[in-house]
Parts: C-alpha cells; structure tokens; sequence
C-alpha cells in the first residue's frame, strides 16, 4: 500500500503517543509503589493499607498489560484501571488523612486525579480512538517494519542510500529509504524518523573524492546539511528520482 508523507508523519506522531502511555503507565506504577513502601514504613495499617494494596494491584495490572503488548484491549484495559486506581488513591487520601496538612492532601488528591484523567483519554479519549483504529494501525505497522528494515543497515539494497554527516564534530550516519513517492530519513540517534515527499527532497553533488561524494541534501527549499555517501547511492536516488 501507498503512503504520502502527511500519512507517515502522522503514524510516527503515533508512534510517539503510543510510546507515551506506556512510560505514564511505568512512571505511575513506580511512584505508587514507592508511596506504598512509604506508608508501610510509617506503619499503615487496616483499612487503609487494603485500599493501598488494591491500588497497586489495579494500577499493575493494566501498567504491565500495556507494557507487555499496547492494542485496542489492553489500552483500555489500563484506561479502566487507572480510573479506578485513581479514584481509590484519591478516596484513600481524604478519608485517611488525619492530621495531615491540608497543602499536602490536596497535592495527593490532584495525583489521583491526574491518574484519573488519563485513565479516561486513554480508554474514552479521541486521540487514544484514532491511534488505535486499523487504518492507523497499518500504518505505525509500516513504519515500524521500515525502521527495522533500515536499522540492519544492509549496504546492498537498491532502495537505500546510507550517508555519513558530521554533527558537533562527530561522524554520525544517515540512511535514506526510498520509497515510492516518499523518502524516509533516520539519523543515528534519533527513534523517530523523518519523511519528505519525492518533490521536496534534493541531493546535490559538490565535491567528488576518490572514494566518496560530498553531497548537499536541501528539503523543502533549505540546505538540510552536508554528507558523503558513495557514487552507487546517488545513482539510487537518480534514479529514484526520475520515476
């Protein structure tokens, strides 16, 4: 299937997003258990230890789901949790709050309600909808293949070019996928790759060297920097280019 540009830039937004829920979801889990060992120490019992295990337990549950495989099911799943978690923690501070300072119940019940709401854009929300939708899905799924694809960094494929830049005075690379109307940029260091359409994307040569070319490459009109890359690569993106 074809994709445009606004198509792969909008799935790795997705991507982003998917990465997201998952460290919220770790970031709560962590916090809650470091709060739990905290009231244990203070030497909590009863009731409020209960609501505190339940806590843990609910928020564990849909935290590990989303960790272990993040689809439809299990975002909502955490979505539900962290609303019920939330509301728990949240009823547990008042109720049990004794003669704490008024300042640090309020903080407390904010904290649930932060997990609270995003429980509910997780599960409920319009982002968490479209993220999760199959359309959308086929495409984080392309993208993550050609990331993968691109990361084995084979030097024989006729649709990849590779490039080395130079960034803070250090050789970094550049692999370029082309694809059919679309070229895909990943730069080492970076998770998240960069896409521009064909019309857009330009690579001049400026030096030739024996065994290399000094090569300008300009997107949308602007000198994007500077690298090397061997004659066979710009002879892909000729080619490319001419289709």
């Amino acid at each position: 299937m074809k994709y445009n540009e606004a198509d792969l830039t909008e799935a790795t937004k997705i991507l982003a997003y998917l990465r997201s829920i998952r460290i919220y979801a770790i970031v709560i889990l962590i916090l809650g258990v470091l709060y739990l060992g905290f009231k244990i120490h203070n030497n909590t019992t009863g009731t409020e230890l209960y609501l505190l295990d339940c806590f843990i337990g609910i928020i564990s549950l849909g935290s590990l789901a989303v960790f272990i495989t993040l689809n439809s099911k299990t975002a909502n799943l955490y979505g539900i949790s962290s609303i019920i978690a939330g509301a728990i923690y949240s009823f547990s501070v008042v109720y049990y709050r004794g003669d704490t300072d008024a300042f640090i119940t309020g903080i407390g019940v904010f904290a649930g309600l932060i997990v609270m709401k995003q429980g509910v854009n997780v599960a409920f929300g319009n982002r968490s909808q479209e993220a999760f939708s199959r359309a959308n899905q086929k495409k984080v799924a392309f993208v993550i293949n050609l990331l993968k694809s691109l990361k084995q960094s084979l030097p024989d494929r006729k649709n990849v070019i590779h490039c080395t830049y130079t960034h803070e005075e250090k050789q970094r690379s550049l692999s370029i996928q082309l694809l059919d109307d679309v070229a895909c940029f990943l730069l080492e260091g970076q998770s998240e790759p960069m896409f521009f359409d064909r019309n857009t994307v330009y690579i001049t040569e400026l030096q030739k060297n024996p065994d290399f070319l000094n090569v300008s490459i300009m997107v949308d009109n602007h000198d994007w920097l500077e690298a090397q890359l061997k004659p066979d690569d710009l002879k892909k993106y000729q080619a490319w280019k001419d289709l």
